[in-house]
């Protein structure tokens, strides 16, 4: 992984905390490292960090979509 891309990381978990604050830090990087669409990957130690990066940009992006849809439900 590029520094770039774990600085993007660790951004996405701050961003993913201010959206879904009941989440602890460990329930949060099992959920994603559960999203990975990788059939080798079996556990969190198998998550590499790319497929990390990119679940949580998934995730984060699903979590905006539902708030905003809840927002604008009567």
């Amino acid at each position: 992984m590029k520094p770039n891309d774990w600085s993007e990381l660790i951004q996405l978990l701050g961003e993913l905390h201010e959206v879904a604050p009941n989440y602890r830090l460990g329930q949060l990087i099992c959920n994603l490292a559960m999203l990975v669409d990788e059939p080798d990957t079996v556990s969190v130690w198998d998550v590499e960090d790319d497929d990390l990066l990119e679940s949580a940009r998934r995730f984060l992006g699903n979590l905006r979509k539902n708030a905003v849809s809840a927002s604008t439900t009567p």
